[in-house]
Parts: C-alpha cells; sequence; structure tokens
C-alpha cells in the first residue's frame, strides 16, 4: 500500500503513529508542515516548505546542532535581561490576528506544493494529521481517498472561533472519507461540518495508544521519589500540559493551592511548561502573591524517561484544560498509577467516572478544584483500587498493536473500495 501522511512530521504523536506502516511491503511518504523535519526509517520525508525530500546527513546534523545551542541560549537569557527581551517577543507573538494571517498564508501555500508532490506520488490515500494546518490542506488538495485525525481541541476552539477555520473545516470533512477522532464527542461534531455520518471512523487516540510493555502496569513504585529529591511523605500533584496558553488554565490551579496546603501542608506541585516564558513569570508572580511559592517546582521540558521519572514518583495527576480531547499524559499517568483529576469534558467523561476511577472538575472553578484535590488526598485508602481499575482500561482500550491493527485494516478496505485521485 502507498500512503501519504500529511503530518508534523517531527510530532511525537504523529511519529508513533506513521512508525507502524513503516514496513517492507508498504510505501510510506510523510510531507512534512514543520520546517527542518527528522529524517524517518522505512519513510520517505518531504519538506513542504522547500518540497524536497529528507535524507539523514551532515546538514541535518547541523540544524540539530544550531537547535540546541538556540535552546542553550535560550537559558543563559534567564536573568533580567533575557526575561524583558523574552517579554517583548511574547508581546509580538501574542498578536493573534497577525498569526492568523500567517496561519492561513501558510496553509494555502504548503497546499499548492502538496499538491504537486501528490500528483507525482498518485498514494492509495492521503492521511492527514490533525485538523489545523494538515486537515485544512488535504481538503484544499482535495485528493481522495482522504483519511483526517482530530486532536484535543481541533473542532471545539478553531472551528468555533473563526470563520475561516470553518470554511477550512467543512471542506476538509465533507471530503473525508476515513475518521479518526480521539473521542466520541468529535465523531458528532465533524458531522455537523460535513463529516458523512455513512462513511466509516473509529475513535482512538492520535498514537494509537500505549505500548503497554514499556510501562509499569499493575505495580505501583515510588522508589524514584529519592531519586528526584522527595519524601515518600509527601503529597506530589503533577501537571503536565504546560503552564499557560489559550486552552490551559493553570492559574486557577495556582489559585488552589493555598487551600490544598492549609489541609495538606506536605504538598508539592510539579508544574511542567516553558519556563523561560512570559507565562512562567506571570505564574509564578501569582505564586509569590499566594504565598504559595514553596509547595511549587516549575519544571521545564525533560528528557521523555525524565518526565516518565516524575510521573511514576506523583500520587494525582491535575490537568486544568479549558479545550480538551483525549491527551497522552493521561494514559501515561494512568499507566504510572497516577490517580488522574482531570477538566470535565465529555472526552474525559469517556475514560473517567467521577470518584470510582478518578474525578472531574470545572476548570474554571479554583474552590473546586482545591476541594477535589483535598478530598483525593483524603481518600488515600482508595488509590490502589482506582490504580487496577485504570490499568485494565489501558489494557481494553489503549492497546497500541490492538488498535493499530484496526486502523491498519480500515486504510486497507478503504484503498480497495475508492481508487485514488
Amino acid at each position: 500500500m502507498r500512503i501519504c501522511f500529511i503530518a508534523h512530521a517531527n510530532s511525537i504523536h504523529a511519529r508513533r503513529w506513521i512508525e507502524y506502516f513503516c514496513k517492507p511491503e508498504n510505501e510510506v511518504f510523510i510531507l512534512s508542515t514543520t520546517r527542518n523535519p527528522k529524517p524517518m526509517e522505512g519513510a520517505v520525508v518531504y519538506d513542504l516548505f522547500t518540497g524536497k525530500s529528507v535524507v539523514p546527513s551532515a546538514e541535518n546534523t547541523t540544524a540539530e546542532s544550531i537547535k540546541s545551542l538556540k535552546s542553550l541560549l535560550k537559558r543563559i537569557l534567564n536573568n533580567k535581561l533575557g526575561n524583558c527581551i523574552i517579554r517583548e517577543r511574547q508581546k509580538v507573538n501574542e498578536n493573534m490576528f497577525v498569526q492568523r494571517i500567517q496561519f492561513l498564508y501558510r496553509t494555502f501555500r504548503l497546499a499548492g506544493k502538496t499538491r504537486a508532490i501528490v500528483e507525482k506520488l498518485q498514494p492509495d490515500l492521503i492521511h492527514c494529521h490533525r485538523l489545523p494546518i494538515e486537515g485544512y490542506i488535504g481538503g484544499l488538495v482535495g485528493y481522495r481517498p482522504l483519511v483526517i485525525s482530530t486532536w484535543g481541541n481541533d473542532l471545539v476552539y478553531f472551528a468555533r472561533q473563526y470563520f475561516i477555520f470553518r470554511w477550512l473545516t467543512r471542506k476538509a470533512l465533507s471530503k473525508t472519507d476515513l475518521f479518526f477522532p480521539d473521542n466520541t464527542r468529535d465523531k458528532y461534531i465533524a458531522e455537523i461540518y460535513g463529516f458523512s455520518p455513512s462513511n466509516p471512523s473509529h475513535v482512538t487516540h492520535v498514537t494509537g495508544g500505549l505500548k503497554l510493555e514499556d510501562f509499569p502496569l499493575y505495580h505501583k513504585d515510588i522508589s524514584v521519589r529519592e531519586k528526584l529529591g522527595f519524601d515518600s511523605r509527601t503529597n506530589l500533584i503533577i501537571s503536565t500540559r504546560g503552564l499557560k496558553y489559550f486552552y490551559i488554565n493553570t492559574d486557577d490551579l495556582i489559585r488552589a493551592i493555598p487551600k490544598v496546603v492549609g489541609v495538606f501542608p506536605n504538598s508539592i506541585f510539579i508544574l511542567f511548561g516553558n519556563t523561560q516564558s512570559n507565562a512562567y513569570l506571570q505564574l509564578k508572580r501569582l505564586a509569590e502573591q499566594l504565598n504559595v511559592e514553596k509547595y511549587i517546582r516549575f519544571m521545564s521540558p525533560l528528557s521523555y524517561k525524565e518526565y516518565l521519572d516524575y510521573l511514576a514518583a506523583s500520587d494525582v495527576l491535575v490537568q486544568v484544560i479549558l479545550y480538551e480531547g483525549w491527551p497522552i499524559s493521561l494514559l501515561e499517568a494512568m499507566a504510572h498509577g497516577v490517580i488522574p483529576i482531570m477538566s470535565n469534558h465529555s472526552p474525559m467523561q469517556e475514560w473517567i467516572v467521577d470518584g470510582w476511577n478518578g474525578y472531574l472538575i470545572d476548570p474554571r472553578n479554583p474552590t473546586q478544584i482545591a476541594q477535589t484535590i483535598i478530598k483525593a488526598l483524603k481518600n488515600k485508602n482508595k488509590f490502589e483500587i482506582m490504580r487496577r481499575r485504570n490499568w485494565d482500561i489501558l489494557r481494553d482500550r489503549a492497546d497500541y498493536y490492538r488498535n493499530m491493527k484496526v486502523a491498519e485494516e480500515m486504510y486497507c478496505e478503504l484503498s480497495k473500495s475508492n481508487p485514488g485521485g
């Protein structure tokens, strides 16, 4: 089968899905919507900005070295002058109108380059990994059969906020022959935007799920705490989705902390995100104003192994998200025996029954967030049965190989019934 993916080729989520199909019997092509995409074994990667294929070379190594150097310089600039520069850059980046114009220009520009490459490749199908920008490109190109995956807030934020995005959403979904939403809600929203309910669809995670053999299911071991510098009696509450963005509401999580530490003073909140950002500075000031900075550890992104160590050490995961789909961080936390406290969105209700295997919160209500964390910590004797319920759910619904086998079968059926072009 000749498969063409339109994807952010450096996204770990997209790569995890695509790698399953990089087999000798398939021809896999990735049309990357990000600059300087990484090569991938078993696939031909095209940089849509240049229209050229990417191969491992000294050039790529140099590009990676430059990227690492830039990252180092950002860390060095973590002083007064550096923060002033970052604040000024953030002000420019927060001009949403300019961002949207740039986004649309890039969409139409890359659609033209995609069309030229697809005409040469003539794949058996095209699969667009997420809706903005990849699905929009697929809709503009118009090649069939077309497969689209939606991620997180694709349909509940972008299409609702902007008319031009609604138009692009309708154009893409009306031409979609196979749909992979990451939650049931998005399947029904997609039908409102033109996806035919008679066409096949399958609810599954954007990565296909977890390779369960890589995770410590049915075993909670917090011995890693000593290595990370935490006492075994400390309540570790972790938040992993970033510090602040249009869909991330970490402000209200911090506003909940005074009530939590008033009852459980032996609690530490681990907040992952970009500590070189204006958002970090704002949240740090808020923590100082509330006099809770000593209960918070702001953590810059770590290696995946280090990140999983923090999950293994933690008791509770709190995600205060305003627009939600089905996050991989939830599955990873469940696999490590962390009790989830998630925003009360319908996709979360597909995974969490409040009080049974986790808790649900109003992400805009600091008082309720605090009360729920306190309730969870007061009932730690229930954590082990909750963990086992979550491990059973992962075995049943989040097995990567089982889910990807279903996707492969749907690809094959689609390519047989819908000749390309």
